[in-house]
């Protein structure tokens, strides 16, 4: 991981952390252990009133209680500095009221950064500093590791956008078969051990599944057994690949087999730590089926900024219910 030098690297950071450029949003990361590694991420909409400013606020010094932070960075990415200041300064003093040091507070508006905690015009001038987030060695590292940012929050949803017609007629068309064979007794819906092989199949290149296997998959995630197998299976380890494959199958899904597949893209984002993706996973689950119970339970992990860090340790997966 790239060594951040100044609020110039912290800024550039930011976005490959969050997976896409923050906009009018007040962002908190925690620093943990002694080498003061990025930790957590939380991003959090600007709000227009002083009120809900300090809603915003009081919501972060909690989280940060809840999961006992010892120090965190501030960053607020806005033009306005009116509405930065709704934000930062109730924030910064619940914070210290908690005994949580910051270790710097920012403003960034996508060409200058300002300090709130430092007041030296050598080092920090009150006309900002300029940056350019695009060309820093932190952006050029984090292309490297293999990190990406998305222009914005929205263009994340992209990822989980339909595909073409076509490509989900095919696939519905082989749903309808192979439920119509199963009905007759034909075929039978497959077991872990046969939608284990097909995960293993797809996982580097999701992309070139045919419909008839994504059709099989969409079927076994009806049925909840095999679909814990597969929430189970999840792991940090290969948290990415898995995702890619679950927003395939995802997209290729009519709404009504969408719930399933849809939560597992989102539990699969979220501990891949793009906990924005996680949320349009959530959002577009509960377009469809607003109290699938898998999604519910995905959506209080993500309220309470639980750590992804937390799922390997379990000595059991949490079952979602039904």
């Amino acid at each position: 991981m790239t060594t951040l030098r100044d609020p110039g690297d912290v800024i550039a950071m930011v976005p490959y952390v969050l997976g896409f450029t923050p906009v009018d949003s007040m962002v908190m990361v925690a620093l943990v252990g002694q080498r003061k590694r990025l930790g957590a991420c939380l991003r959090l909409d600007l709000p227009h009133s002083a009120d809900d400013g300090s809603a915003v606020a009081r919501y972060l010094v909690g989280v940060a209680s809840a999961h006992r932070f010892a120090t965190v960075l501030l960053v607020a990415f806005t033009p306005d500095e009116r509405r930065a200041a709704q934000v930062m300064q109730p924030l910064r003093r619940g914070l210290a009221l908690g005994r949580i040091k910051v270790a710097d507070a920012l403003r960034a508006d996508g060409k200058r950064w300002w300090s709130y905690t430092c007041h030296d015009p050598g080092c920090c001038s009150p006309d900002g500093t300029p940056y350019d987030p695009d060309s820093t060695r932190v952006a050029a590292e984090a292309v490297v590791a293999g990190l990406t940012r998305a222009t914005d929050r929205d263009s994340l949803r992209t990822r989980l956008e339909p595909l073409s017609e076509g490509a989900r007629l095919d696939t519905l068309r082989e749903c309808a078969a192979r439920a119509a064979a199963i009905k007759a007794g034909d075929a039978a819906l497959p077991c872990s051990r046969d939608v284990d092989a097909l995960l293993r199949r797809h996982l580097a290149a999701p992309g070139e599944m045919p419909a008839a296997d994504a059709a099989t998959l969409l079927l076994a995630m009806q049925n909840f057994r095999l679909r814990d197998a597969a929430w189970a299976g999840l792991s940090r380890t290969d948290a990415a690949e898995q995702l890619e494959l679950w927003c395939h199958v995802m997209r290729t899904a009519p709404d009504e087999l969408l719930a399933p597949v849809g939560a597992l893209a989102g539990f699969a984002a979220w501990l891949a730590g793009q906990g924005a993706l996680a949320w349009h996973a959530v959002e577009r689950v509960e377009s469809v089926s607003p109290t699938y119970p898998m999604c519910v339970l995905l959506r209080g992990i993500l309220d309470a900024a639980v750590s992804p860090d937390v799922w390997d340790k379990l000595p059991e997966r949490p079952s979602p219910g039904s």
